[in-house]
């Protein structure tokens, strides 16, 4: 953990400034520390990471707790009545799975670079990789909501002079912390969103990209993280998009079992599925749909098979750019986390709304909901 990381944490019970006793530092980076608030509540830096969680997850800081038991300087027992969302472990230990199996993915290699850059063009509604670039040299502080492998926070912190954190309840985290080692300006903390330990306005940028369908709520998951836009920060998400009553169906019914295996059993599963992907991605002559068909939401147009497929009636994903395993690894990112919300344009559209957000861009409605929004001054709404 750098040191500048340390201005910008609260507590995430009761919001309240977070000191910092240092156990031991590895050159430029705090190793083992605790981080204590004015409430008697105090979190570990553990292996360089900010352990900012509540309740039940404590358990995993026993170790920490016998090696420092005598220098922590508050105690306080977690609070009996603590509620955590009945699918959130599932869904925390299916992403777990995925980074600690792919702990660097996206990462070193140019072409998938280049993959992702062009991606969040798109999501974003810019015009170019250049222009994504320009993009984030102009933001302060920046915040990723779920990191993953950290593929996102190395390229915003190359083309930034600002502070760029990243957030996520996972072991990703702990991937992303060791990938991101070498950039100064960046810093990763593990925590909950719905409990985000940051003060509100501390954000010109936000983003948090294919995560917030993976929460309990989508909605108040986004409603959680507006309040830390500064004035004039943008928050931008993208979020699963509902699909025709064929592709709906087909999901909620291989989901309602592959929801309820286990990791290793669902990733033999997805197997299956990723292998018909590839195969269907074989046939090279296109399929020609003449008409919309409006009542099984299905377009007109020129589809490679896969493709339609894909989009009408069953995900079964496949990039030719990316290994089978990483083919396997979306398509067990869909098929195995108890909670993946799909939502229409016209819902993101009305969150951003509510918020008060302005200047809102909706991309990519056909493969994901990318939306936009900033935060204006009251002055600047009024005209």
């Amino acid at each position: 953990m750098r040191e500048w990381l340390v201005n910008f944490l609260y507590c995430p019970v009761c919001t309240g400034k977070l000191n910092c006793n240092v156990f031991q530092r590895k050159d430029a980076e705090i190793e083992e520390a605790v981080l204590f608030c004015s409430c008697s509540r105090w979190y570990p830096v553990i292996a360089g990471i900010p352990k900012l969680i509540w309740g039940i997850y404590r358990d995993e800081f026993a170790d920490f707790m016998k090696r420092h038991r005598s220098e922590i300087p508050v105690m306080i027992v977690d609070d009996p009545n603590t509620v955590v969302c009945s699918t959130k472990d599932q869904v925390r230990d299916t992403f777990s799975a995925i980074w600690d199996r792919f702990p660097t993915f996206g990462i070193g290699e140019k072409e998938k670079e280049d993959f992702y850059n062009k991606w969040m063009v798109r999501k974003l509604g810019l015009g170019t990789v250049e222009e994504l670039f320009c993009y984030i040299s102009g933001k302060k502080n920046l915040l990723e909501v779920g990191v993953g492998s950290g593929q996102k926070i190395r390229m915003m912190a190359k083309h930034t002079d600002g502070n760029v954190i990243g957030m996520d309840l996972s072991s990703g985290a702990v991937h992303a912390y060791r990938n991101t080692i070498d950039l100064p300006n960046v810093g990763i903390v593990q925590a909950d969103l719905f409990s985000p330990p940051f003060r509100e306005g501390s954000f010109d940028f936000i983003i948090s990209d294919g995560v917030l369908h993976h929460t309990g709520d989508t909605k108040k998951a986004f409603q959680r993280l507006v309040p830390l836009l500064c004035t004039g920060g943008e928050i931008a998400i993208r979020v699963y998009n509902k699909y025709g009553p064929i592709r709906e169906f087909c999901d909620d019914y291989v989901r309602s079992v592959t929801t309820k295996m286990n990791e290793e059993k669902c990733w033999e599963f997805c197997k299956k599925i990723t292998k018909l992907g590839q195969s269907l991605a074989r046939f090279k002559d296109d399929l020609v749909v003449p008409e919309d068909i409006e009542i099984l939401g299905i377009k007109k147009g020129r589809y490679n098979l896969q493709r339609f497929f894909y989009y009408n009636i069953l995900k079964c994903f496949h990039n030719p750019a990316f290994s089978f395993d990483e083919n396997n690894l979306v398509n067990f990112d869909w098929y195995h986390p108890v909670d993946a919300h799909r939502h229409t344009v016209e819902e993101v559209k009305s969150w951003f709304k509510e918020a008060g957000l302005q200047e809102i861009v909706i991309t990519e409605p056909e493969s994901g909901i990318g939306a936009r929004g900033k935060k204006i001054r009251l002055n600047d709404m009024r005209g």
